[in-house]
């Protein structure tokens, strides 16, 4: 079951997020920012919300959910900056458990939840989860390395 995360969660979500930085992710994990993000939606006025699965001291999953603007719009959403699930849990239903409680949170507060697929591993699979749940789908994700680009882990 998926709740919202508390303080105590911090150094696990951290965790997490660095475990999907080395499956998933192109440029540097920065720490400081992270925890800095991470605490700062736990703040009454923020408009970050992150939700987990599991106890404090043994995080499975998490999913980290922004209200924003679209650059072209004055009107808000909701976004994700992540969805994952610990390697070890993916035998499971936590992703579909952190895609309806989005969805979910996101008709409590009135907005669409618009989200998408970034990864290296099992992209297809993964979009293929996506499509279950949602009505509409908007096209992909594609990336252009400069030559002399950071690498992939760091």
């Amino acid at each position: 079951m998926v709740r919202f995360a508390t303080v105590e969660d911090t150094e696990n979500i951290i965790e997490l997020l660095q475990e999907m930085q080395l499956e998933n992710s192109i440029y540097p994990f920065a720490t400081a920012k992270v925890r800095r993000m991470i605490h700062a939606s736990f703040e009454p006025s923020s408009v970050m919300r992150i939700g987990v699965i599991g106890s404090s001291v043994d995080l499975e999953a998490t999913i980290g959910l922004e209200a924003n603007q679209p650059w072209w719009s004055e009107a808000y959403v909701l976004g994700d900056y992540w969805n994952y699930v610990r390697k070890d849990c993916r035998i499971s239903t936590h992703a579909d458990e952190l895609l309806e409680f989005a969805k979910a949170y996101a008709d409590k507060v009135g907005l669409d939840y618009i989200s998408g697929v970034v990864s290296f591993e099992r992209a297809e699979a993964k979009t293929r989860l996506y499509r279950r749940h949602f009505d509409t789908f908007l096209g992909g994700t594609f990336i252009h390395r400069h030559m002399n680009g950071i690498s992939q882990n760091g």
